[in-house]
Formats: structure tokens, C-alpha cells, sequence
């Protein structure tokens, strides 16, 4: 009898601990999935955000009576390869539909070379950026946009700027270009900062 009993406890044991253990083995299947599932959207919101890189624009803008530095956020592919480059053809190409804003070269211009070494963004510009017509804020204002543009890049703290590979004095008779330039706030206003999607 006592032999019997030891028995079905036994198989009673051995089924009990069958059941919890299927049942725990389903909570943690259950579990798994759902951090799996947790994991991919988690991924899939990561490649969205990395699949696109702001970048801050500075552009003349006249209003009031005065003429500014507006920064403009565009918003681009990160597949475009160098961003600084990308940065320097939008600033050429212009704000598009924006009222009160101004291109900052003639549409002509093309950027014949960047380098970035030790901090410094050398900047080589076809001669047609040469072809201003702008008078000294108009200058200063231009070359401003395109340094601070540039600086706003981690790698970038000083910007030369070489028109077909040359040294010039200035690009419009007005500011002396012999030397290196940092980032300066003086002419600009953030205040409100737009946001544009550089695709469309």
C-alpha cells in the first residue's frame, strides 16, 4: 500500500511540475515575443531617424527695414554622403517659396572643392561667386551665412574661402577674404527657425 502511494504521488509530482512547466514555458514564449516585437519597432523607429540628418542654413532676410541671418533647418538624406557639401548646395541653390528670403550666389556658382582638415573647412568656389551685387552688409552678410553654416558642423570651427583655388581679397569689393573665419551671431536672428524638408 505504502508502495502504491509513493507511486502516484510520483506520477501526480511528475505531472504537476509537467503542467507548471509548460505553462512557464508559454509566459516566457509569450514574454520573448512580445519583447521581440518591442525590439522591431523599436529598430524600425532607429532607421527612420537615422535615415534623415537636420542641418542649419543661415540666409539674408530682409524685414523691418533691416536686413538679418535667419537660420532655416532642412531636414536631409543622410544617404547624401557629405553633409557639409549638401549643406553648401542649398545655400546656393537658395531658399525656395520663402518670402523675404535671398539666394546668397548667383545660381551659376559651383563649389569646386571643400576640405575640412584640423578644424579648418577650406571652401573653393567657381568665379561666379564673385558676381555679387551686393553692396558691404550685402557682402558681409553673405559670407557670414556661408561660415556659419559650416561652423554649425562639429568638425568645422574656421572657414577659408578660395575662389578657383586662389586666394582673393574680397568677392564683391568690400570685405577682405585674405584671412580665416569663425562662427559669428552678430546679424542673426533666431527667434523663429523654420524647418524645411530638403527632398521636396
Amino acid at each position: 500500500m505504502k508502495k502504491f502511494f509513493w507511486i502516484v504521488f510520483l506520477v501526480v509530482g511528475s505531472l504537476l511540475l509537467f503542467i507548471c512547466g509548460f505553462l512557464t514555458g508559454n509566459a516566457s514564449l509569450k514574454e520573448l515575443q512580445q519583447k521581440n516585437h518591442q525590439l522591431r519597432e523599436t529598430n524600425q523607429h532607429l532607421q527612420k531617424r537615422t535615415a534623415y540628418q537636420q542641418i542649419s542654413l543661415f540666409f539674408p532676410f530682409y524685414a523691418d527695414n533691416k536686413f538679418y541671418l535667419k537660420p532655416i533647418v532642412y531636414q536631409v538624406a543622410s544617404s547624401v554622403g557629405d553633409l557639409r557639401r549638401k549643406a553648401l548646395e542649398l545655400l546656393i541653390a537658395g531658399p525656395k517659396e520663402l518670402e523675404g528670403y535671398s539666394p546668397l550666389f548667383p545660381k551659376e556658382t559651383r563649389i569646386l572643392n571643400l576640405t575640412v582638415a584640423d578644424g579648418l573647412a577650406t571652401v573653393n568656389l567657381s568665379r561666379e561667386a564673385t558676381q555679387l551685387n551686393a553692396g558691404s552688409q550685402g557682402e558681409v552678410l553673405v559670407v557670414n551665412a556661408l561660415v556659419n553654416t559650416l561652423t554649425k558642423f562639429p568638425d568645422v570651427f574656421r572657414v577659408k574661402i578660395l575662389i578657383e583655388g586662389q586666394g582673393v581679397e574680397s568677392l564683391a569689393g568690400h570685405l577682405d577674404l585674405t584671412g580665416e573665419f569663425k562662427y559669428s551671431d552678430q546679424f542673426v536672428d533666431s527667434r523663429s527657425v523654420l524647418q524645411v524638408d530638403s527632398e521636396k
